[in-house]
């Protein structure tokens, strides 16, 4: 009888430490999966978080180092699509002043040609003129307004040249 207690006995501790096994895995496979389904929608901010020594660890420490990667692609590009639609607007901004420019100058010449004997039209030349350099003058205002770094409104030069460099250091394993 003793004999076979301690065989129920050994079955039962190893159906208990089984059960016990398969839902402590079952679990940490439970916040890879969670974590997973998070980053197929776009949110890379989820981690797993696990920083047990065996494999199943291991491979959720790569997976998390993996989302921070793509963390950091993904603010890469957000900020080269600034600085692209930046450099659009600088070039639409050059194009448009410099044909701007060029019409007044334009203006200009025939005003001076015809100040002597068509005073009247050099005046209404002038007056146009002065409108187009009016209009010059609020489109560089808008457009250089539009280009001025958000962070720099927000917090400051001094501020956000601070935080560029503390990020560039975390990106290049400095700090």
């Amino acid at each position: 009888a003793s004999t076979a207690f301690r065989c129920v006995l050994n079955n039962a501790f190893s159906l208990a430490s089984s059960a016990f096994l398969t839902a402590y895995v079952t679990r940490r496979l439970k916040r890879v999966s969670n974590a997973a389904q998070s980053w197929s929608r776009g949110d890379l901010s989820r981690s797993v978080g696990d920083k047990s020594p065996d494999e199943l660890g291991y491979l959720s420490r790569s997976l998390d180092q993996m989302a921070e990667q793509l963390r950091e692609l993904m603010h890469s590009r957000a900020q080269l699509a600034t600085l692209q639609e930046r450099q659009r607007l600088a070039r639409d901004l050059h194009d448009t002043a410099k044909q701007q420019l060029f019409s007044a100058s334009m203006q200009l010449a025939t005003a001076r040609e015809l100040l002597a004997t068509q005073p009247d039209e050099a005046a209404k030349l002038l007056e146009s003129v002065d409108n187009l350099t009016d209009q010059i003058h609020t489109e560089l205002t808008t457009l250089i307004h539009a280009l001025r770094p958000a962070a720099l409104q927000d917090m400051g030069l001094g501020d956000a040249v601070k935080q560029y460099v503390d990020q560039w250091a975390k990106r290049n394993g400095l700090v």
